[in-house]
Parts: structure tokens; sequence; C-alpha cells
């Protein structure tokens, strides 16, 4: 029990830090991350001085980039979408906001490749066995978890995922242009006010 609450917990960590990364409304959050992907890293494979010192230059270094360069990138887009959202949305709109963040979280993997594949060479074989055996567990719990849930169950949470990116579903085009609208619009105010305080902080460099 204590194990799996400790493997639970770590997940939850490192898919927060991957969220974080990608633009975090929290200055604390953003500012120790290095810290804390390496804090988690080093639970999982035992880094040894070594590697944890290239670790945190290089997740030093994809963060300083991040803020230099995607920051004010999503600030704009952060202000686009605040400005769009005072009126009715368009699908194209929706689609064109969609494509911008998924941009800017492949920009910021692809930043995180170079560092990922010195880690991963670095490794010795009692590493990359510790590694395994996390991902293995993890695909295991998850495949657990879905095969726990009905077909209906299934088919209910694909389709949220779907609306969540607001892309078409099981509706018609016209249909689901008319859904994701309606759910932009619903859901826009409460999200433009934790967004405009982001551009805020981004505007008056409160990221640094």
């Amino acid at each position: 029990m204590v194990k799996d609450c400790k493997r639970r917990c770590r997940t939850g960590w490192l898919v927060g830090c991957l969220l974080v990364l990608a633009g975090c409304t929290t200055e604390l959050a953003y500012n120790t991350l290095p810290f804390w992907i390496h804090y988690y890293l080093d639970d999982i494979v035992d880094l040894t001085a070594t590697q944890s010192r290239q670790v945190k230059a290089d997740l030093d270094a994809v963060q300083q980039w991040h803020r230099v360069e995607e920051l004010p990138r999503l600030a704009d887009r952060l202000t686009l979408i605040a400005a769009q959202s005072a009126e009715r949305q368009t699908w194209d709109q929706l689609r064109d906001h969609q494509a911008g963040v998924k941009t800017r979280i492949q920009a910021t993997l692809n930043a995180l490749i170079p560092a990922t594949t010195r880690l991963l060479q670095s490794l010795d074989d009692r590493q990359a066995e510790r590694l395994t055996q996390f991902l293995k567990d993890e695909i295991a719990e998850a495949q657990a978890r879905r095969d726990q849930q009905s077909p209906q169950e299934r088919l209910a949470e694909q389709q949220e995922e779907l609306e969540e990116r607001t892309e078409v579903g099981s509706d018609t085009p016209q249909t689901a242009k008319r859904h994701s609208t309606l759910r932009w619009r619903t859901t826009s105010n409460a999200r433009c006010r934790p967004s405009l305080r982001y551009v805020s902080s981004c505007k008056r460099g409160y990221l640094t």
C-alpha cells in the first residue's frame, strides 16, 4: 500500500512538472521546477553524482530557454484568448488556439530531448532496469484502471478527451462546432481570470 501510494504520488508530480513547464501560473512552482524533476528522477533511477550534476545543469538550461523563449509566446496566446473570449468563438478560432497550445507544448518537449538522451545513455544496467520496471508498473496500473471501466465509461472518457481538445467526437461537424463553441463560452470567464493574471505576471517579468 505504501509503495503504491508513493508511486502514485511520484507519477502525479512528474505529470505536474510537465504541465508546469508548459506554462504554470505559480511563480514558486515554476522557479523550483528543475529541483523537483531532479528529485523524482533520482528517486526512480538513483542518479550518480556525475549524472546528478548533468541533470541539474540540463534542467536549468531548459528552464532558462523556456523563460526567455516560451513564456512570451504563452503570454501572447493567452492575451489573444482573453481578447476573443468576450465574443462568440468560431470553430477556426478554437482550432487555432488548440494548435497554438500544442505547438508550445511540443517545443518544450523537443527542448528536453537532448537532456533526456544524455541521461538515458548514461544509465548503467541497474538503473536501466529500475527505469524499465517503473514504466512497466505505470503501464500495468493504467491498464488495470482501464480494465475496470465499462465500455460505456471508456467511451465517455474518450469523448470527454476529444471535447476538451475541441475536436470532433461522435457528433456531426456542425453539431460539434456548436457544442465546442458553447463549452468555450461557458467556461471562458473562469479560465480567463487566471490567464489574465498569468499574462500580467509575464509582462512584468514576474517569473524571473
